[in-house]
């Protein structure tokens, strides 16, 4: 068998923690056969790794009482895979020196990122069933990798505009402008960044990726032989589509590497319209130094100290959406992913107490930071600050101790045997620790045995969507829960809404109302149903009268007559109730309506709008001193009069000779006066009939509609005067 001790590496003193600690002539070894041999902890080489491994050793050395060596340095989790494995060579990626009669002295790693190598961990257990490693379980976190922004950029937003730019849509130009917040590309100095031809531009299958992603042509470049590479923007720049025309407006975003998750930054800026210009840190040390230097957008993952001197927040994309990151589109957040610990597979066996405490063993990503800043702030070694951090929390780190029953805060009694989450240690057989699973929470019980812990489903009105929770949290407003054990809640469905947290159903909105959506969060959204209109209603006390819409206004859903008369609503134009083309409501009773002839006198929209100067009700009335014109009101032309009187005068004689001409007969029976008041009668008949044609829905000429509007006047002989459509000038029509 092939046995090969790997180099060990001192991290911390040797000098106990503990004034009671185990000394290190009393510590057991690990028993193997004929063989005896230390603890084998794995270490990689990044600063969150060596701060939760040096609280590992402290504590198994000391407190559980082993001997421990510490081996590595490893670069990335599957190191720790195949060390764990047996595995000689275990950072050897070409040949890690994997045999089928492996022993392993390697037996315990912590931080691990699983998730991000799925597949090379199945491949382990695959081919190396015998000795591949157990994964114990998150460490009591996740790991997160996202795009941050210093606090202090936060605080300038927040300052101005009331604005947190943690959220995506903080940066949509339509609505704001977040470049001023930061420094412009064209400030930075470009020779910290790496040149575009270096970086992951180049990188054909990341780039037809993207292409296939966004259909963003202008932002690649298409070789001569079909490939495809990204388009680079001054030497050192890729520019999103929204700020592309002026690239001033662009943010610059600082990765890594050659380009770490640089497809994603350009998938999320093109997809979420963010106008992001992303560039690549020199080395590493340009790559930690620019965020300090300039007000940028960072890549960053925690737990990891690079950037925690900056107060960095996170920016929150659209939740994570598994089905759009198996086809490789990366607009949603990058996954969480739970950061592991591991043993070896033959610990239970060798050391069931390590394997207990390692089960038990669980931290906050606070507590992992504040490691690491008390490391930056006072340079000591990991042992030191690790020793320090224990003296401080010893309450939580003894319940790490073994005991497979005494469960601690998140965490809770699993029977091994049943495959389930039990409440009672009546019967210790087959009992161990495990970290509650989501839609669920630890709850403290006391028993004869002393205090543990168990796992208990959420109830209605609660959920919880993380492992390891200590409570549930309550529905928020417009949403509701009915079952228990939930790790989300419900959204309030249309025609109900939820004011209260923590509810397990959804109020209903008042008879013959209705919401826009899902997730409503108070009565004051619901609104009358499409084709009625809320007259006098309180919505925000719940109060509302519902009536059918008039016949000449058009009713969306959630109409009121104030927002009829103010011709907007808080929902959109979409929502804002309006007067038809023809017809004409009464501002100071609006669901009084009146329809028009003809029907261009009324535009329609908002109540009392009336056309070409108009008023009255229903839009009858010119202004005194003036006219209608066939399309608006306009000032009297007297001349028409005039032209029209001598007309009239030269018509009545012609009429009267007519008349005398054709009737001598029957004129000379008539005396005088009766000749006169015949010709002043068919006169008047004229006028009358020339001022009925301007009332007319027919277009005329300029003359005759200003001559027919002038000699409105005769028209109360026959017309009243509150059906008129037209206007004369002594007096308003």
């Amino acid at each position: 068998m092939m046995r090969v001790l790997l180099s060990s590496f001192v991290i911390g003193a040797a000098s106990l923690c503990f004034p009671d600690g185990i000394p290190e002539s009393e510590r057991k070894e690990l028993v193997n056969g004929d063989e005896r041999y230390p603890v084998g902890l794995w270490i990689h080489d990044y600063a969150a790794q060596y701060a939760t491994a040096e609280l590992v050793a402290i504590l198994v050395q000391e407190k559980v009482g082993y001997k421990l060596e510490k081996l590595g340095l490893g670069q990335l989790t599957p190191d720790a895979f195949f060390a764990l494995a047996g595995c000689t060579r275990p950072t050897d990626s070409i040949d890690r020196g994997c045999s089928p009669d492996m022993i392993t002295r390697a037996h315990i790693s912590v931080e691990g990122w699983t998730g991000g190598y799925s597949r090379t961990w199945d491949q382990v257990q695959q081919d190396y069933p015998q000795t591949a490693p157990r994964n114990l379980g998150s460490m009591g976190y996740n790991g997160a990798v996202t795009l941050y922004i210093a606090g202090s950029v936060q605080d300038r937003g927040y300052q101005a505009e009331g604005i947190s730019l943690d959220f995506y849509r903080d940066y949509n130009l339509s609505w704001r402008n977040p470049a001023k917040y930061f420094t412009k590309p064209q400030e930075i100095n470009t020779s910290k960044l790496l040149a575009c031809s270096q970086t992951t531009l180049m990188y054909v299958p990341e780039m037809k990726n993207y292409l296939e992603m966004t259909g963003d042509e202008e932002g690649v470049t298409h070789q001569g032989n079909g490939d495809v590479i990204g388009r680079c923007f001054d030497g050192h720049f890729w520019y999103a589509p929204a700020c592309r025309a002026n690239s001033s407006g662009c943010i610059p975003v600082i990765t890594g590497g050659t380009g770490w998750s640089l497809n994603e930054m350009m998938q999320k800026g093109t997809l979420l319209s963010i106008p992001l210009a992303t560039a690549v840190g020199k080395t590493w040390s340009e790559y930690t130094s620019l965020p300090a230097e300039y007000s940028v957008i960072f890549y960053w993952w925690v737990p990891d100290p690079s950037f925690l001197r900056l107060d960095a927040i996170p920016i929150r994309f659209p939740p994570f959406s598994r089905r759009e990151w198996e086809k490789e589109m990366k607009r949603s957040e990058a996954e969480l992913m739970s950061i592991d610990k591991y043993i070896s597979q033959d610990l239970a066996v060798l050391a069931p107490d390590i394997e207990r405490f390692m089960s038990a063993y669980a931290l906050d990503i606070k507590d992992v930071e504040e490691i690491m800043s008390k490391k930056l702030d006072s340079g000591k070694p990991y042992f030191d600050v690790a020793c320090d951090w224990l003296h401080a929390n010893a309450e939580r780190w003894q319940k790490w101790l073994p005991d497979k029953t005494k469960c601690f805060a998140r965490y809770g009694l699993y029977n091994v045997k049943e495959e389930k989450f039990v409440d009672s240690r009546a019967n210790p057989d087959n009992l161990k620790c495990e970290v509650c699973s989501p839609g669920s929470y630890s709850e403290p019980m006391k028993d004869l045995n002393g205090s543990t812990y168990v796992c208990q489903s959420c109830p209605q009105g609660s959920y919880q969507v993380s492992e390891a929770a200590t409570q549930c949290d309550l529905c928020l407003k417009g949403e509701y829960q009915d079952d228990t054990g939930s790790s989300s809640c419900k959204r309030c469905g249309f025609g109900r809404y939820q004011d209260t947290l923590g509810q397990s159903s959804c109020k209903a909105c008042p008879n013959e109302t209705t919401t826009v959506g899902f997730g409503s969060l108070a009565i004051s959204e619901c609104g009358c149903l499409a084709t009625t209109i809320a007259a006098g209603s309180n919505s925000s006390e719940g109060l509302f009268q519902c009536q059918p819409c008039p016949v000449g206004l058009e009713c969306p859903l959630s109409s009121s007559i104030e927002t009829l008369q103010r011709q907007e609503a808080a929902l959109g134009a979409e929502y804002v109730p309006r007067v038809l083309e023809g017809y004409f409501a009464d501002p100071t009773d609006p669901l009084v309506i009146y329809k028009c002839q003809p029907s261009t006198y009324c535009p329609g929209g908002k109540p009392g709008e009336c056309a070409g100067g108009l008023s009255g009700k229903p839009c009858s009335t010119c202004s005194h001193g003036q006219t209608w014109t066939g399309e608006k009101c306009d000032d009297c032309r007297d001349e028409a009069i005039f032209i029209w009187a001598g007309i009239l005068l030269l018509g009545t004689l012609l009429l009267f000779r007519a008349y005398n001409f054709v009737d001598s007969r029957a004129l000379a029976e008539v005396s005088p006066v009766q000749a006169c008041m015949i010709a002043t009668s068919m006169t008047i008949n004229v006028i009358q009939m020339i001022a009925v044609f301007g009332l007319m829905s027919v277009t005329w000429t300029p003359l005759l509609a200003s001559t027919s509007s002038s000699l409105s006047f005769a028209s109360w002989l026959t017309v009243t005067s509150s059906s008129l459509e037209g206007s004369h000038c002594a007096a308003s029509h």
